[in-house]
């Protein structure tokens, strides 16, 4: 399933090399003793229709008890899952049984990560610039995600059924209620297609408050967005980026193939918006979004120098 020699699990920090089934001998002797939680070993012999949540749970407390670490675990967890889903996809499982196993995390193990650095955040001003350098309808995803907290995974998974934003009092000296936003689902590429994953914990199910410019731009964005009426469909559409129009202009040398972002960058919001195409059928993949939108809205956000002789309207 992985192109090229496996690795042993030393040689990669979670350890996928080693889901299924090594062939290397090297890998197959350093690791013959957790050789038995390997997925060939546990699951191999079983007919697909016989494995139960319940086998899949102690499969994962046995990669626990045995030290692994919680992201082996989960993509090794990831991989039955998908080939789970696949059976139902194809009609020989009603159910997934995968679906809803409890994952370890690394705050549930004891493992203590790095503080973060305050530096690293942006103030309330450099949020402001980002998100009025973002074409729409990713302004309000970023603004929502300064705001919120919620991970590029969460965001995606969000439909418009999760936000709650109650309507604008008719009193104009009542305090405004804060709506929420619920997090019931992230959002998996593990290959061309995305998948619904449960959160990693209890705790990661939950609705996040909003503040009361947050709320009011989900309250214009949902009246604008496509599929209002529909409650599962996604909050944030995927996108991809239409090739540039020719200009029948040759560029001149210095100016060849400048680079994606910059290119993008140098664009105006409202041309930056008219590259991208939207589907509103599909959640939010991040690796395309940081690309066409993020990473040139974060440098024209900077005030990047334009390109000698490109004019902004």
């Amino acid at each position: 399933m992985a192109n090229g020699p496996p690795r042993p699990e030393g040689d990669h920090p979670c350890g996928v090399a080693d889901a299924l089934a090594p062939t290397a001998q090297k890998t197959v002797k350093r690791h013959k003793r957790l050789a038995d939680l390997r997925i060939d070993n546990t699951f191999g012999a079983y007919p697909i229709n016989s494995i139960s949540r319940d086998d899949i749970s102690k499969w994962v407390a046995r990669m626990k008890a045995a030290g692994k670490k919680p992201c082996t675990i989960r993509n090794a967890y990831f991989l039955v899952r998908q080939v789970l889903a696949q059976a139902v996809a194809d009609g020989r499982l009603d159910a997934n049984p995968a679906d809803y196993v409890k994952l370890p995390t690394d705050h549930n193990t004891g493992h203590v990560r790095a503080v973060d650095d305050p530096a690293q955040f942006l103030t309330p001003a450099q949020v402001a610039a980002l998100v009025a350098a973002t074409p729409w309808p990713y302004n309000v995803m970023v603004h929502l995600a300064a705001w919120s907290g919620l991970r590029a995974a969460e965001l995606a998974g969000l439909r418009v059924g999760d936000v709650a934003v109650p309507k604008p009092s008719i009193n104009p000296n009542a305090p405004a209620k804060p709506g929420t936003v619920r997090v019931e689902q992230t959002i998996a590429w593990t290959g061309p297609q995305p998948m619904s994953v449960p959160p990693k914990t209890k705790g990661s199910r939950r609705a996040v408050p909003l503040t009361a410019a947050t709320t009011a731009m989900l309250r214009d964005y949902l009246a604008a967005h496509p599929r209002k009426a529909e409650p599962t469909a996604p909050l944030f559409p995927s996108v991809r980026l239409m090739p540039p129009r020719p200009t029948g202009v040759a560029a001149e040398p210095a100016e060849a193939a400048p680079r994606q972002a910059t290119a993008l960058a140098d664009l105006t919001v409202a041309e930056a918006e008219e590259r991208l195409v939207q589907d509103w059928s599909a959640p939010n993949r991040h690796a395309t979004f940081y690309k066409a939108v993020f990473r040139p809205a974060v440098l024209r956000a900077k005030g990047l120098p334009r390109r000698p002789g490109h004019r902004r309207s």
